[in-house]
């Protein structure tokens, strides 16, 4: 276990990175936040931040709401706001660090050892990346992270206030991500009532408390889109089946059938051009409407050839494995990157991978598989650790599952939100019987 000066210790190479990083690799954010489709323009966010989250988004609301008291807050200056999020991004990769050492005293580690997994932690390249991508994306991992401190807690102190802790990280993420369905909750609960041999009535209650909180996004699309979905959900299917006219780019003309939305709007927002016309974003009801039309074309060719959309889906399954190489071309001014980590632009993009690396990076993650599997249902480990161990995969599984779907767009950020799978292997590792004289 550590103690306060280990502690000391690791936030002195943290510093130190952070200081490093910035000014001598010079990796800093870009300049402009608002060229992200899941955000609303920022007039919009500025000026009429609620009924806009509402009526114009399918997009699950609080990250919007975050950016608009922010917008707010800072006078709509993209550079401050912009700042503001890399400091919270600084802070939010300190706390996973602590929540992974914390994590880490359920195990038997030297203290080199738990040195090195910091180090691990502090220099990886996908981190330093989505502190300086102004997007959900690091939020999303820091839940992440966070639901797992939680559930091994649970299961090793058996404290119901954990379990609640859990179920709450879980909920906000289905309020930032629409990757994190209300179908989230029912798997884990299902996996819990088989495996929680103390799971009494009262944590059938949380579950049930949770899950209809959760189901608040897909309910207010399904009133005011008739669509349960994210607009995102009916691109990637069309995608995915070669839907021809379905791309994923800005709506001209706001169709006829969806008038009836715009009656519900302030003037101001409905004459917006972020809303209609050759200026409109991604976010406005043209999109969405477009959406629902694609995604019932996709779904009548998946019926049609069902084979076809799996072998797409096995395609996308390996590809997803290998994108866990980051493509820092967005990052500004990235001119020392190359010098320390020996890697170009060219096989950082994700799309310029070779085959064979993405099935070498597939091979990687389907040998950390096996040695869960192994881990989970054929050691001799106590259950607690074993519960521990298999709630953490079941939620990485949900994040694989629905990554293949849906990962069209948004592929790298599913591999970086469950990125602590790699860490929790390291620490497995580290703590087996071969390599404790290390």
């Amino acid at each position: 276990m550590l103690n306060k000066k280990n502690y000391f210790t690791i936030f002195f190479f943290f510093a130190v990175s952070k200081l490093f990083i910035f000014f001598y690799l010079e990796i800093k954010p870009i300049d402009t936040l608002f060229h992200h489709w899941q955000l609303l323009d920022k007039e919009l966010l500025q000026y009429d931040l609620l009924q806009s989250v509402f009526y114009l988004h399918t997009q699950p609301f609080l990250w919007n709401l975050l950016i608009g008291f922010l917008t707010k807050a800072f006078n709509g200056n993209e550079k401050h706001i912009i700042n503001f999020i890399l400091i919270y991004h600084i802070i939010l990769t300190w706390i996973v660090i602590i929540l992974i050492n914390k994590i880490i005293n359920f195990y038997d580690l030297t203290k080199l050892k738990i040195f090195l997994i910091n180090l691990f932690v502090i220099f990886n390249p996908g981190i330093i990346f989505f502190e300086n991508e102004p997007i959900y994306a690091h939020t999303t991992f820091f839940l992440f992270s966070l639901s797992i401190y939680f559930i091994f807690n649970y299961f090793h102190k058996n404290q119901r206030k954990y379990l609640i802790c859990f179920y709450l990280s879980l909920l906000i993420l289905t309020f930032i991500w629409s990757a994190f369905h209300p179908i989230l909750f029912v798997i884990v609960f299902i996996a819990l009532e088989l495996i929680d041999k103390n799971n009494k009535k009262i944590n059938r209650y949380l579950f049930v408390f949770f899950f209809l909180i959760s189901l608040i996004p897909t309910l207010k699309n399904f009133i005011i889109f008739n669509t349960s979905s994210s607009a995102f959900l009916g691109y990637t299917l069309a995608m995915h089946t070669q839907v021809p006219h379905c791309a994923m780019s800005p709506s001209p003309l706001l169709p006829g059938d969806e008038e009836k939305y715009r009656n519900k709007l302030d003037s101001n927002i409905k004459n917006h051009p972020s809303f209609v016309g050759p200026l409109s974003k991604y976010n406005n009801i043209g999109m969405i409407y477009r959406s629902k039309i694609c995604k019932t074309k996709a779904l009548n060719l998946i019926k049609e050839n069902p084979l076809a959309y799996i072998r797409t889906l096995t395609v996308e399954f390996v590809s997803f494995h290998g994108q866990w190489i980051i493509d820092f071309a967005i990052v500004e001014h990235p001119k020392n990157w190359e010098k320390i980590y020996k890697i170009t632009k060219e096989i950082q993009n994700q799309n310029n991978l070779k085959l064979i690396r993405q099935i070498i990076n597939f091979l990687f993650m389907f040998f950390i598989y096996l040695y869960f599997f192994k881990k989970v249902f054929f050691s001799n480990i106590k259950n607690n650790k074993r519960h521990s161990i298999l709630m953490t995969f079941i939620l990485y599984a949900y994040i694989v599952a629905v990554g293949t779907i849906i990962s069209k767009y948004e592929g790298i950020r599913f591999v970086y939100t469950g990125y602590l799978i790699f860490v929790l292997f390291f620490i497995e590792i580290f703590s087996s019987k071969k390599s404790r004289s290390f």
